[in-house]
């Protein structure tokens, strides 16, 4: 009779399960290819982001915002009661025209770009 491998029991999930169980933990986090370009996080345009409506935005975040109809990726600000989006050109108040689409969770870099 044949001895076990001293790895039994300790094999490993494949890559590809835990990957998927990581960036998409939930079915509401979905992937979004991003608009545009957002140098303070590291995010350029054609970079998928794992994206979640559900979960509310915190000060410091990286969201999904919309202003006519347009999307755009955004860090935001809470300072005096009100929301701040800075983009890599502009920085200013969020009204009630634009609205709050969905929280970036993780990137995935676009490698051939």
């Amino acid at each position: 009779m044949p001895f076990p491998p001293p790895t039994a029991g300790y094999e490993d999930k494949p890559i590809g399960d835990s990957i998927i169980d990581y960036l998409q933990p939930r079915p509401t986090v979905l992937p979004y290819k991003a608009p545009n370009d957002l140098s303070v996080a590291g995010i350029n345009e054609g970079d998928i982001l794992m994206c979640e409506a559900a979960r509310p935005p915190a000060n410091g975040s990286i969201a999904i915002i919309a202003k006519d109809s347009e999307r755009i990726v955004v860090k935001l600000h809470w300072h005096k009661g009100k929301w701040f989006a800075e983009t890599d050109f502009t920085k200013g108040a969020i009204t009630d025209a634009i609205e709050y689409v969905a929280l970036v969770r993780h990137v995935i870099k676009d490698q051939l770009a």
